[in-house]
């Protein structure tokens, strides 16, 4: 599956999202990784949920909103969660419309140095 995101419309109150990885957590020092969600909704009102493999070592079979963590080839915060949406459930984001939440948390298992990741859902 293609990597390329067409263009899509976001939020000016967005624009910190719109930057590439390493500018934004060289500007936030207590994120070592950003991951990303998208958050969507049908004209009915209902959310977009996926499953994660049986096979995932967290969360085995969960249920949550399109995401993952940004890749070397993401544009930006903003171009990872379309891609992901795309990678995940074949729909194109058109527009971003705000930020949900964003919620940090730590990782430090198995004998591997503590990272604190960035979840920013839009």
């Amino acid at each position: 599956m293609s990597t390329s995101i067409p263009p899509f419309d976001y939020s000016p109150s967005l624009q910190e999202y719109a930057i590439p990885e390493g500018d934004y957590l060289s500007q936030h020092q207590d994120a070592h990784i950003i991951c990303t969600g998208a958050v969507v909704f049908n004209n009915e009102g209902k959310l977009l949920l996926v499953q994660r493999a049986k096979e995932e070592k967290a969360f085995p079979n969960a249920w949550e909103i399109p995401g993952g963590k940004m890749d070397d080839t993401d544009e930006t915060i903003l171009h990872a969660g379309a891609r992901e949406l795309r990678e995940e459930t074949g729909l194109t984001a058109t527009r971003v419309v705000r930020k949900v939440t964003q919620f940090t948390f730590s990782d430090g298992w198995r004998n591997r140095p503590t990272k604190t990741w960035l979840k920013v859902l839009c």
